[in-house]
Protein backbone atom coordinates (compact mmCIF):
# COMPACT_ATOMS: atom_id res chain seq x y z
CA UNK A 1 0.00 0.00 0.00
CA UNK A 2 1.50 3.34 -1.02
CA UNK A 3 1.29 6.54 1.03
CA UNK A 4 -1.67 7.90 -0.97
CA UNK A 5 -3.67 4.71 -0.32
CA UNK A 6 -2.80 4.96 3.37
CA UNK A 7 -4.03 8.55 3.46
CA UNK A 8 -7.29 7.50 1.79
CA UNK A 9 -7.73 4.83 4.49
CA UNK A 10 -7.16 7.48 7.16
CA UNK A 11 -9.74 9.70 5.46
CA UNK A 12 -12.25 6.85 5.63
CA UNK A 13 -11.55 6.36 9.33
CA UNK A 14 -11.94 10.08 10.03
CA UNK A 15 -15.22 10.17 8.12
CA UNK A 16 -16.44 7.16 10.13
CA UNK A 17 -15.89 9.02 13.41
CA UNK A 18 -17.76 12.04 12.05
CA UNK A 19 -14.95 14.42 11.08
CA UNK A 20 -16.39 16.74 8.39
CA UNK A 21 -13.62 16.52 5.78
CA UNK A 22 -15.61 18.81 3.48
CA UNK A 23 -14.93 21.64 5.99
CA UNK A 24 -11.87 23.58 4.79
CA UNK A 25 -10.33 23.31 8.28
CA UNK A 26 -10.33 19.51 8.07
CA UNK A 27 -9.66 19.15 4.34
CA UNK A 28 -5.98 18.19 4.69
CA UNK A 29 -6.15 16.82 8.24
CA UNK A 30 -5.62 13.16 7.18
CA UNK A 31 -2.44 14.14 5.27
CA UNK A 32 -1.15 16.25 8.16
CA UNK A 33 -1.88 13.48 10.66
CA UNK A 34 -0.13 10.90 8.46
CA UNK A 35 2.93 13.16 8.16
CA UNK A 36 2.90 13.70 11.94
CA UNK A 37 2.88 9.96 12.66
CA UNK A 38 5.63 9.27 10.11
CA UNK A 39 7.81 11.90 11.82
CA UNK A 40 7.89 9.61 14.87
CA UNK A 41 8.67 6.49 12.85
CA UNK A 42 12.18 7.25 11.58
CA UNK A 43 14.50 4.23 11.68
CA UNK A 44 17.43 4.94 13.99
CA UNK A 45 20.82 3.30 14.25
CA UNK A 46 23.03 4.86 16.95
CA UNK A 47 26.21 3.57 15.31
CA UNK A 48 26.52 6.67 13.12
CA UNK A 49 26.20 9.07 16.05
CA UNK A 50 28.57 7.08 18.27
CA UNK A 51 31.27 7.21 15.61
CA UNK A 52 31.86 10.75 16.83
CA UNK A 53 33.72 9.36 19.85
CA UNK A 54 37.15 10.39 21.03
CA UNK A 55 39.77 8.54 23.04
CA UNK A 56 39.35 9.22 26.73
CA UNK A 57 42.76 9.92 28.29
CA UNK A 58 41.83 8.28 31.58
CA UNK A 59 40.20 5.29 29.88
CA UNK A 60 43.33 3.15 30.12
CA UNK A 61 43.40 3.70 33.88
CA UNK A 62 40.00 2.05 34.26
CA UNK A 63 40.23 -0.59 31.53
CA UNK A 64 41.29 -3.33 33.94
CA UNK A 65 38.19 -2.91 36.12
CA UNK A 66 34.96 -2.27 34.24
CA UNK A 67 32.93 -1.72 37.43
CA UNK A 68 35.28 0.80 39.02
CA UNK A 69 33.70 4.18 39.75
CA UNK A 70 36.11 6.45 37.91
CA UNK A 71 35.99 10.05 36.80
CA UNK A 72 34.65 12.03 35.09
CA UNK A 73 30.91 11.69 35.00
CA UNK A 74 29.54 13.27 31.82
CA UNK A 75 25.98 14.55 32.25
CA UNK A 76 23.65 16.49 30.01
CA UNK A 77 20.54 17.91 31.63
CA UNK A 78 17.28 19.14 30.18
CA UNK A 79 17.56 17.58 26.74
CA UNK A 80 14.20 18.29 25.06
CA UNK A 81 12.25 15.07 24.86
CA UNK A 82 9.38 14.36 22.48
CA UNK A 83 7.79 11.05 21.63
CA UNK A 84 4.49 9.40 20.82
CA UNK A 85 2.65 7.10 23.19
CA UNK A 86 2.24 3.61 21.72
CA UNK A 87 -1.19 3.22 23.30
CA UNK A 88 -2.90 6.35 21.99
CA UNK A 89 -0.45 8.00 19.54
CA UNK A 90 -0.57 11.14 21.64
CA UNK A 91 2.49 13.30 22.41
CA UNK A 92 4.85 12.72 25.31
CA UNK A 93 6.88 15.87 26.03
CA UNK A 94 9.44 16.77 28.64
CA UNK A 95 13.16 16.47 29.29
CA UNK A 96 15.75 13.73 29.42
CA UNK A 97 18.84 13.82 31.63
CA UNK A 98 21.58 11.52 30.37
CA UNK A 99 24.86 10.69 32.06
CA UNK A 100 27.64 8.17 31.59
CA UNK A 101 31.05 7.36 33.01
CA UNK A 102 33.53 7.01 30.14
CA UNK A 103 35.74 4.01 29.73
CA UNK A 104 37.97 4.33 26.68
CA UNK A 105 35.86 6.80 24.71
CA UNK A 106 33.84 9.97 25.18
CA UNK A 107 31.22 10.79 22.60
CA UNK A 108 30.79 14.18 20.93
CA UNK A 109 28.48 16.21 23.15
CA UNK A 110 25.83 16.89 20.50
CA UNK A 111 25.53 13.15 19.96
CA UNK A 112 23.91 12.59 23.36
CA UNK A 113 20.98 14.76 22.30
CA UNK A 114 20.94 12.99 18.94
CA UNK A 115 20.60 9.63 20.69
CA UNK A 116 17.63 10.92 22.70
CA UNK A 117 16.04 12.34 19.54
CA UNK A 118 16.77 9.25 17.47
CA UNK A 119 15.34 6.76 19.95
CA UNK A 120 12.25 8.84 20.75
CA UNK A 121 11.48 9.35 17.05
CA UNK A 122 12.08 5.76 15.90
CA UNK A 123 8.63 4.40 16.79
CA UNK A 124 5.69 5.23 19.08
CA UNK A 125 6.63 3.67 22.39
CA UNK A 126 6.39 3.77 26.17
CA UNK A 127 8.47 6.27 28.12
CA UNK A 128 9.95 3.33 30.04
CA UNK A 129 11.04 1.62 26.83
CA UNK A 130 12.59 4.76 25.37
CA UNK A 131 14.59 5.38 28.56
CA UNK A 132 15.84 1.79 28.60
CA UNK A 133 16.99 2.01 24.98
CA UNK A 134 18.89 5.25 25.59
CA UNK A 135 20.58 3.79 28.69
CA UNK A 136 21.55 0.64 26.77
CA UNK A 137 23.07 2.66 23.93
CA UNK A 138 25.11 4.83 26.28
CA UNK A 139 26.31 1.76 28.19
CA UNK A 140 26.64 -1.13 25.74
CA UNK A 141 27.11 0.63 22.40
CA UNK A 142 29.45 3.30 23.77
CA UNK A 143 31.23 0.82 26.05
CA UNK A 144 31.06 3.05 29.12
CA UNK A 145 31.42 2.05 32.77
CA UNK A 146 27.77 2.89 33.27
CA UNK A 147 24.90 5.08 32.16
CA UNK A 148 21.97 6.73 33.88
CA UNK A 149 18.93 8.24 32.21
CA UNK A 150 16.09 10.11 33.88
CA UNK A 151 13.11 11.18 31.80
CA UNK A 152 10.57 13.64 33.19
CA UNK A 153 7.63 14.00 30.82
CA UNK A 154 3.96 14.76 30.52
CA UNK A 155 1.66 12.50 28.53
CA UNK A 156 -1.08 13.65 26.18
CA UNK A 157 -3.11 10.58 27.09
CA UNK A 158 -3.17 11.75 30.73
CA UNK A 159 -3.99 15.36 29.83
CA UNK A 160 -6.54 14.93 27.03
CA UNK A 161 -8.37 11.64 27.55
CA UNK A 162 -9.29 9.23 30.32
CA UNK A 163 -8.58 11.00 33.60
CA UNK A 164 -7.98 14.34 31.77
CA UNK A 165 -5.37 15.58 34.23
CA UNK A 166 -2.87 17.96 32.59
CA UNK A 167 0.40 18.87 34.27
CA UNK A 168 1.14 15.43 35.75
CA UNK A 169 4.84 14.52 35.50
CA UNK A 170 5.89 10.93 34.88
CA UNK A 171 9.50 10.29 35.91
CA UNK A 172 11.42 7.17 34.95
CA UNK A 173 15.01 6.25 35.80
CA UNK A 174 17.18 3.77 33.97
CA UNK A 175 20.49 2.54 35.42
CA UNK A 176 23.26 0.54 33.81
CA UNK A 177 26.67 -0.63 35.02
CA UNK A 178 28.24 1.32 37.85
CA UNK A 179 25.10 3.41 38.40
CA UNK A 180 23.16 0.31 39.37
CA UNK A 181 25.89 -0.72 41.83
CA UNK A 182 27.20 2.51 43.33
CA UNK A 183 25.15 4.86 45.47
CA UNK A 184 27.99 7.37 45.14
CA UNK A 185 27.64 7.42 41.35
CA UNK A 186 23.85 7.83 41.55
CA UNK A 187 24.19 10.60 44.13
CA UNK A 188 26.65 12.53 42.00
CA UNK A 189 24.32 12.28 38.99
CA UNK A 190 21.36 13.57 41.02
CA UNK A 191 23.38 16.37 42.62
CA UNK A 192 24.66 17.58 39.26
CA UNK A 193 21.18 17.31 37.77
CA UNK A 194 19.82 19.63 40.47
CA UNK A 195 22.51 22.32 40.11
CA UNK A 196 21.17 25.77 39.25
Amino acid sequence: MNDQDKILSIEDAFINVGLPLEDENFKDTPKRWFKFIKHYMQPYDPTHDLKAAFTHDEGKLFADNKQKYGRPLVLQRNIPFRGLCAHHLLPITGHAHVGYIPNQFVVGLSKISRVVYGVSHSTPSLQETIGNKIADIMYHDLGSHGSMVIINAQHGCMACRGIEEPGVDTITSHLRGVFSQSGEARSEFLQLMDMH
